[in-house]
């Protein structure tokens, strides 16, 4: 799991040692790969910058950046990129979070990534102002992206709940195509960003229920289309992660969860429960399935 965690000059570093605190007393369960996060931005936060490059050397994995909420967001970028590679690590962008199709940071996060050959470790989301676009706009979007190697999160859950609140009839879904994106060649995954907090006051942390939602939203009926979907909360997410030893293959790390499904679009269509897993060959929970008293 990725996680964005916010350093900034009024919470320090406290929510940084919190949860690398216990992502070491649960790395038999689960990786925990921390992002370090100016949620509040970077230059309208002076000291920030200094937080960030110490989480850096104290065990985060992953640059983050939010440049809508700074003062500077293409400064923002830049400054972020400047860091991400003076310490060889990935940028996790939170940006593109509204429903006005003018604007678009993305194209700011992709030219650098290709000026610092960083194809492939610089992931964007949940890029809403995409599902806003008309068709052609969107297909050089898309085209952007790939060509850059920037990939997309995307965040039903948290998008439909915020998004739209503008509208009182015929109200936007503001969730990115992300299927479209893949048939462009841009790696693509679904995943959730809040549960049970303000910014999305539900969940249970099911991807696969995330991915049934996406399905939904964009009309998604095929089984092609179904499968495609759990590709994008299994094997598209660990490209993104950059995980070199993921897949059911000899030698591999027996990392594994089991779903109650028949195929993939079926574990899709059902929001098939998983029943066990195991993280390095070890089991780590299971849940029977149910039974019928008659």
């Amino acid at each position: 799991m990725r996680t964005h965690v916010e350093v900034d000059p009024a919470i320090g570093l406290r929510g940084f040692q919190a949860i690398r605190d216990l992502a070491a007393a649960h790395a038999h369960l689960i990786d925990v790969e921390i992002c370090t996060f100016p949620q509040e931005g970077l230059f309208n936060r002076p000291g920030t910058e200094a937080l960030l490059i110490e989480t850096l050397e104290s065990g985060a994995k992953v640059l983050g950046g939010c440049p809508y909420v700074d003062t500077d967001p293409e400064g923002h970028v830049r400054r972020l990129f400047e860091i991400a590679r003076d310490h060889d690590v990935d940028l996790d962008f939170h940006l593109d979070f509204d429903l006005d199709p003018g604007n678009a940071a993305l194209p700011l996060v992709c030219r650098p990534t290709t000026e610092h050959g960083m194809e492939g470790r610089v992931t964007a989301g949940p890029v809403t102002k995409l599902s806003a676009l008309p068709p052609d706009a969107l297909d050089k979007m898309a085209g952007l992206m790939a060509e850059s190697g920037v990939a997309a999160t995307i965040l039903p859950a948290t998008d439909l709940f915020l998004t739209g609140r503008d509208h009182s009839h015929l109200c936007p879904r503001g969730v990115a195509p992300a299927h479209h994106l893949a048939a462009h060649g841009v790696a693509c995954c679904l995943s959730t960003n809040n549960m049970l907090n303000p910014f999305t006051p539900y969940g249970d942390g099911s991807l696969t229920r995330i991915a049934n939602l996406y399905a939904n939203v964009h009309h998604l009926g095929d089984p092609q289309a179904l499968a495609d979907c759990l590709d994008m909360i299994t094997r598209s997410s660990a490209k993104i992660l950059r995980l070199p030893d993921y897949g059911l293959v000899p030698g591999n790390p027996a990392d594994l969860v089991v779903l109650d499904a028949s195929s993939p679009q079926d574990a899709i269509a059902r929001i098939a429960p998983p029943l066990m897993a195991f993280k390095s060959g070890r089991q780590s929970f299971e849940r029977p399935r149910p039974k019928l008293h008659l």
